[in-house]
């Protein structure tokens, strides 16, 4: 026998390990999800703040019956963006990302805080937590925001995650919502 029964007693250990660690991993990747659902266009609409916004505006069209988000917990939202002022839809998806990482517009992680899984919220984002005075756009951007544009967008919270693996997913770009 080319390994002593050390050496296999060895490799044996090392492969359990290994396996408790990867289990360990998946299992503190935990999604708490509530039933599906898909966001509606905000049909009434209302500035809840003046125009051009001062402040950041939220109104929960929804109440989600699920887990909180706070900072620092990997969100995955649905979501639809416009320009405030023209109702003009720009772009609709769906993303995860770290809460308070700065990976995503300061007035969307500011008015995504607080929300519940299942939740629909509209964020009227103000231009200084939105674009600036830069505005976004250019030949090859997917859309254009005007200079010192104000935002809307209507968020759906589908899903908290936790742990490595949710982060290692939320950084590169893959969607934790397991629907």
């Amino acid at each position: 026998d080319i390994m002593t029964t050390s050496k296999k007693q060895r490799v044996l250990f090392l492969v359990i390990c290994l396996t408790f660690n990867v289990a360990q991993a998946f299992l503190t990747y935990t999604i708490r999800q509530p039933k599906q659902q898909s966001i509606k266009p905000w049909r009434n609409r209302v500035v809840l703040n003046e125009s051009p916004l001062k402040d950041l505006g939220v109104l929960d069209t929804t109440e989600g019956t699920g887990d909180i988000a706070k900072n620092g917990d990997i969100v995955t939202v649905k979501y639809v963006g416009s320009l405030l002022s023209t109702n003009t839809q720009f772009d609709k998806s769906m993303i995860s990302f770290k809460l308070g990482a700065g990976r995503v517009l300061p007035g969307c992680e500011q008015g995504i805080v607080g929300m519940r899984v299942g939740g629909t919220r509209v964020i009227q984002i103000p231009s200084l937590l939105g674009y600036g005075p830069a505005g976004f756009g250019g030949p090859a951007a997917p859309y254009t925001i005007p200079p010192d544009a104000d935002l809307e967008f209507v968020v759906e919270l589908t899903a908290l995650a936790s742990g490595k693996m949710a982060e290692m997913a939320a950084g590169m770009g893959i969607g934790l919502d397991p629907n």
